[in-house]
């Protein structure tokens, strides 16, 4: 009688643990190992139509599909550095309308003599 009730606690514990795995990992979405110059390209190349930083993870979305995704979930090692070193980039691209969603980040926007100038930094969670 012991085996028979240990079997069904043994298969809600794997499935308990499948469940808790399928949504630390963003609901199905597992996170693709792009490095940080394949992250920059699809910026260059005028692919990403909008992202969303949280943590150390940018979710990407895509005009135009990449390896079969529209949407890809990557790491970043710094997030503060990554948007400091594409920060006139991901102006010109909100600017010009590429770009047409930045979430999880504050935008500073204010007007000088040359133009609309912007500054990014990562919001808190």
């Amino acid at each position: 009688m012991k085996n028979r009730r240990m079997i069904p606690t043994f298969v809600y514990v794997a499935l308990l643990f499948l469940l808790m795995n399928w949504v630390s990992n963003g609901f199905g979405m597992g996170v693709t190992k792009l490095t940080h110059t394949q992250i920059n390209d699809l910026f260059v190349k005028e692919q990403v139509k909008s992202f969303i930083i949280q943590g150390n993870k940018i979710e990407l979305t895509l005009h135009t599909p990449y390896e079969d995704e529209d949407v890809i979930l990557c790491n970043l090692g710094d997030p503060d550095l990554f948007l400091a070193q594409n920060e006139a980039l991901l102006a010109e691209q909100m600017e010009s309308g590429i770009l047409e969603g930045v979430f999880g980040v504050k935008i500073h926007r204010w007007d000088s003599p040359e133009g609309p100038r912007y500054s990014f930094s990562r919001k808190e969670m």
